[in-house]
């Protein structure tokens, strides 16, 4: 049996740290973490973490490419030990928590301010399901946490569809049907999840 931490939309690895610190995730387990954005995972200090294979890819229901929407946000950010960064200060970091592939179906309500920039770039999506199917157990032990900006709807629908859920021990999800102008069925995904005896988790 594996021991297996899944990290979707890693931003900067904000939960990477806390969830690897709360279930003793060491250099034992096997670790992915997943960033969409190229440019916030291009100032990843991913020498930081040994035990865990960073990927540029979108975490989707399929391999395809779609736009990603890239929030930058302006002001100074202090350099912290996350960043693959010189100078002590940067401005207009593209790590927008609003990041995303849902295209015109994503609102952004966390972007009211008139000088947040939106930028768009083609990325590299791939079948979150189907990589669980083809690279792990059922009797191998996962974590999954799930950051991904409304994608995390089609993403489980397809897991339901497979019968991935399966595989999956414990669960974390940031819901974001309040950011999507045509809403899924939460419902029926949490109910499928809670089907499976999953420890289910909101993260936010």
């Amino acid at each position: 049996m594996k021991k297996i931490f899944l990290d979707c939309g890693t931003n900067l690895c904000q939960g990477l740290q806390e969830i690897s610190k709360k279930h003793n995730i060491t250099d034992e387990w096997e670790v992915y973490s997943f960033e969409a954005n190229p440019l916030t995972y291009s100032i990843i200090n991913k020498n930081k973490f040994s035990n865990v294979k960073f990927i540029n890819k979108a975490v989707w229901n399929e391999n395809c490419t779609k736009n990603l929407t890239v929030e930058i946000w302006p002001g100074e950010v202090k350099k912290s030990d996350i960043y693959n960064i010189k100078d002590d200060i940067v401005t207009d970091l593209p790590i927008g928590g609003g990041c995303n592939i849902m295209d015109e179906n994503f609102i952004f309500i966390h972007s009211k301010e008139e000088n947040i920039t939106k930028k768009a770039h083609i990325v590299e999506c791939f079948d979150f399901s189907n990589f669980i199917l083809n690279n792990f157990k059922k009797e191998d032990f996962i974590i999954i946490k799930l950051d991904i900006e409304g994608a995390e709807y089609p993403v489980l629908e397809k897991m339901i569809k497979d019968d991935t859920l399966k595989y999956v021990d414990i669960l974390y999800v940031e819901w974001h049907n309040h950011m999507l102008i045509n809403k899924y069925d939460e419902i029926s995904i949490i109910n499928a999840i809670k089907k499976e005896n999953i420890n289910l988790n909101i993260w936010f």
